[in-house]
């Protein structure tokens, strides 16, 4: 009788826990998917995105998609999967390294964006101060 109380007590714990892990593991899940829908769908077009450049900053258009580097294993570098059309199906991995990459791309449009506004800041001061009449 004791056995069974302690095998019971250990089903019922261990059903606990792994309802925990669950609720842990739609959570993040859910997460991941929400972050695929607020990049770019062209940054996971590909297995590999170029890196923004300063003119990409300056121009406003997100990084776009590179060829898909692929190992000799055939799929995409990071692990991806690569489907017999030749596109590379975005996993969890490839949407979280696209989402920081997104990331950090806006922040560089941003403080581009914010010396822009100085810079003219400045030409506007500038040419108030200089011109008859300005207050």
């Amino acid at each position: 009788k004791q056995a069974a109380l302690a095998s019971e007590k250990r089903r019922r714990r261990r059903e606990s826990h792994n309802a925990v892990e669950r609720r842990r593991r739609d959570n993040i899940n859910e997460k991941i998917s929400e972050l695929a829908t607020l990049i770019p769908e062209c940054m996971l077009d590909g297995a590999t995105a170029s890196t923004p450049t300063e003119g990409d900053v300056l121009a406003a258009e997100p990084p776009t998609p590179g060829g898909a580097s692929t190992t000799g294993n055939g799929n995409g570098s990071g692990g991806e999967k690569e489907e017999a059309n030749g596109v590379v199906k975005a996993n969890k991995g490839m949407i979280l390294r696209k989402s920081v990459e997104y990331i950090r791309y806006l922040q560089q449009l941003v403080s581009a964006q914010a010396s822009r506004n100085r810079d003219l800041e400045q030409q506007l001061s500038v040419y108030r101060a200089g011109s008859p009449g300005s207050p």
